[in-house]
């Protein structure tokens, strides 16, 4: 509740009362303070709750019939949703497995690399090795054959007729180029024959 303040003499000056509803203390340009008095406010004047009853009002039938299509519409809705997340679950199952395997396959597909690459790498050493083999055996068989051409006697310009015998021809001009031998030479000459 609240009180009205006077001066010191209990005397109401006209001047120093506020319109508000609180006490308040002003000071002068002195020291003197002044009291202000408050307004008296009567609770007519403050809001209140109003005094009247809140009846509950029925919703007509085609309000409610309304709102029970609107529930329908709805569960209908939710039940294509409910189909729609089923269907992408199974998808999504379907492409965890279908990933599962393509990372198993990936995984073997890795590991055959792997060997492949192994073997690989053990087949270039080996052909390596096969390749200086190769090289050697080349250089040894032309030596043999150099070996074997040295006893060989290739005679160019020797006409050719019919019914000859080349071995005979042969040994013949060789006895002409040398004599010393012309008693061995059908023991010297092995084989005759034409290119």
């Amino acid at each position: 509740m609240l009180t009205s303040h006077k001066k010191a003499n209990n005397e109401k000056t006209p001047d120093t009362l506020a319109l508000h509803d609180y006490a308040m203390e002003a000071t002068n340009a002195g020291t003197e303070k002044q009291l202000i008095e408050e307004v008296d406010v009567s609770p007519l004047n403050t809001p209140t709750k109003g005094s009247h009853v809140r009846k509950w009002v029925r919703p007509s039938e085609e309000s409610l019939e309304s709102i029970l299509t609107a529930i329908n519409t709805l569960c209908s809705r939710f039940d294509k949703q409910e189909i729609k997340l089923e269907d992408i679950n199974t998808q999504i199952q379907e492409n965890s497995t279908m990933i599962g395997s393509l990372a198993k396959e990936l995984e073997f597909n890795a590991g055959e690399l792997k060997e492949c690459k192994s073997k690989v790498s053990t087949l270039e050493k080996k052909v390596s090795v096969m390749e200086k083999e190769n090289i050697s055996l080349k250089e040894r068989c032309g030596e043999h054959e150099r070996y074997s051409r040295r006893w060989n006697l290739r005679v160019k310009g020797m006409k050719e007729s019919v019914n000859e015998n080349t071995s005979d021809e042969i040994i013949k001009l060789l006895q002409k180029i040398a004599p010393q031998w012309a008693q061995k030479m059908d023991e010297v000459v092995d084989t005759v024959q034409r290119i």
